[in-house]
């Protein structure tokens, strides 16, 4: 696998290193999870009416999967790799038991002409999946004018009321984008933090960032109504719509997601400072106060003390220290 995988940024914008890579695949690759990862995002914006395009499908089992279990009207997978759509083609399209499931090669930059010549009227789809394509094109040195012509060519393809369904890593370049397209239109943003990602004792990789879910919803000129709500990992529910400028909208999108990803780097990196294995207990206690700050209370316990990593507004301060109060209390709860 690891000799597929991009060895440069610039070989997610390819065509040639995408024939490559699935020609040499064996198993469908599946970014950022498959159904079961990120079922809450899927099963609350896809219905059984809705019609669904998935841009860069790849190989992927999701088109299957989203069109058995959750159901939708038709479902169209699109990729400009020939080997990719071939190999779904053979894989998943059956005309008897999935006969509005299809897949075509197209280039997504010229999707709107592409569909037309097929004979699709526009707006067409009521859910359009992206998961990692952005990311990948993003990745591959496209400009911010190009970003724009990427999501013209979705969303002109949306219906009123639809949405926009992307996962994605949600780096800093990602959010200005979203911000710069999507809330400058003025459709409706919600960002849901899907995992908080251990590091992989596999490929002995000690940081992993999480993945977001980014769901954009189309609707007729709405100046003045809140735009933006974000939902961190283990709430219940979103939080409040936020309303401002798109500007101020996507720095605070900005300062959430960063805040999210620190802390997921933050939590990563202190299994490898603490030994773990050596600790009979290991608890993890939140305290949410609101979507900026989340303090985060880390106890370890060892035979005769507690280690306590406290997490405050923007300082993180790793230390150890006897906490009496705390331990007490604690020990108690798991005796």
């Amino acid at each position: 696998m690891a000799s597929i995988l991009p060895t440069e940024l610039a070989d997610f914008g390819s065509k040639s290193y995408w024939e490559h890579f699935f020609s040499r695949l064996s198993s469908a690759f599946e970014w950022y999870g498959d159904l079961e990862t990120l079922f809450d995002t899927f099963a609350g914006n896809i219905r059984h009416t809705d019609k669904v395009l998935e841009v860069g499908c790849g190989n992927s089992e999701l088109c299957c999967q989203i069109y058995d279990k959750l159901g939708c009207q038709s479902y169209l997978g699109i990729d400009t790799s020939e080997t990719a759509i071939n190999e779904v083609r053979r894989l998943y399209a059956d005309r008897r038991t999935r006969p509005s499931l299809s897949f075509e090669r197209l280039d997504v930059f010229s999707l709107v002409s592409e569909l037309h010549h097929r004979g699709f009227e526009l707006p067409h789809f009521n859910s359009v999946i992206d998961k990692g394509t952005l990311d990948a094109i993003h990745s591959g040195g496209s400009s911010e004018e190009q970003i724009t012509t990427y999501f013209e060519q979705i969303t002109s393809t949306i219906c009123l009321f639809g949405r926009y369904i992307l996962i994605t890593l949600a780096q800093e370049h990602i959010v200005h984008s979203i911000a710069n397209f999507f809330l400058r239109n003025e459709w409706l943003v919600t960002c849901v933090q899907v995992n908080r990602p251990a590091p992989s004792k596999v490929s002995g990789q000690k940081l992993a960032l999480p993945v977001f879910s980014v769901v954009c919803v189309k609707l007729r000129n709405s100046l003045g109504l809140p735009r933006l709500r974000m939902q961190a990992l283990g709430w219940d529910r979103a939080g409040q719509w936020q309303s401002g400028s798109s500007s101020e909208l996507g720095q605070q999108l900005l300062n959430w997601v960063t805040y999210c990803q620190q802390e997921c780097l933050r939590l990563s990196a202190l299994q490898y400072v603490v030994p773990f294995s050596s600790i009979p207990y290991l608890f993890t206690l939140w305290q949410i106060s609101s979507y900026t700050f989340i303090h985060i209370f880390t106890v370890v316990f060892c035979k005769y003390h507690v280690n306590v990593a406290i997490r405050v507004n923007s300082e993180c301060l790793y230390h150890p220290k006897l906490v009496s109060g705390v331990q007490e209390t604690l020990i108690t709860t798991i005796q």
